[in-house]
């Protein structure tokens, strides 16, 4: 009788454990298939700006699934990317579609302005451009100080005092000095001390820009990555600043 139910008991311990191993070869089958029915896509590592250059350091490798969507424009080849400069901002985990990169060899500032923007060029030197520091892709504020004035009519006579204002705010650079590129190295000792920078405005941004450099000065401050704030100030005059204390009137 004892013989009997060991007999029993080993069967049903060797039933369980056949099961157990069945159990985990067909997990084993399952996990596996899952893994053939994956599919294996590059993508950015993270964002990149438009105009950037695109380095081997800038792709990831991403497993979705067979049924996700890909757009036949997708690149699937690094050598096909790297090297690439973005026409537009390219999110971190967003796919590389060819449409949205040209060639390096594409230097044409035409490929950088962006959709209902306009590329202006204004002249500054190292102490407006941010002591040289400005780079394309960069966003600056534009401040304009706009000279004195006077306007003589048959009746009357209208003093204009010299005034500072905020007239542009986060606009791209897409050029310093005719290079669409960052400049490094020895090529950046042959930048002059006067140069261009092209910004992308709109039509109504263009107006402003190309009076207010008329009326006086141009000075670009460099914001922040990522900050697009807008502020609303109403300019300033000398009497803003300084009072008239000490001032002497000398008649003619």
């Amino acid at each position: 009788m004892k013989a009997k139910k060991k007999i029993l008991l080993a069967a049903l311990i060797f039933a369980i454990a056949a099961a157990y191993l069945t159990y985990q070869f067909l997990g084993s089958i399952k996990t596996t298939d899952a893994v053939k029915n994956e599919k294996t896509i590059l993508v950015a590592k993270r964002t990149l700006m438009p105009g950037s250059k695109i380095s081997g350091t800038d792709i990831d490798s991403m497993d979705v699934g067979e049924d996700s969507y890909i757009p036949a424009s997708a690149l699937m080849d690094r050598n096909e990317i790297v090297g690439k400069i973005t026409k537009e901002r390219i999110l971190e985990g967003e796919i590389f579609a060819g449409e949205r990169m040209i060639e390096n060899d594409e230097d044409e500032l035409a490929f950088m302005v962006p959709v209902g923007k306009r590329a202006i060029s204004v002249n500054i030197d190292q102490f407006s451009g941010v002591g040289d520091l400005i780079r394309p892709n960069d966003y600056v504020d534009i401040y304009i100080t706009a000279y004195e004035k006077t306007i003589e009519t048959a009746s009357t006579k209208i003093y204009m005092p010299e005034t500072s204002i905020l007239l542009l705010q986060d606009i791209q650079v897409l050029a310093v000095s005719k290079q669409i590129m960052n400049v490094e190295g020895e090529e950046r000792k042959e930048i002059p001390n006067s140069y261009a920078v092209t910004v992308a405005v709109s039509a109504e941004e263009g107006e402003k820009l190309v009076l207010g450099e008329e009326m006086g000065s141009i000075k670009l401050a460099l914001r922040p990555f990522g900050d697009d704030s807008v502020y609303f100030t109403p300019g300033v005059v000398r009497n803003d600043l300084v009072t008239d204390k000490g001032k002497i009137v000398i008649p003619k």
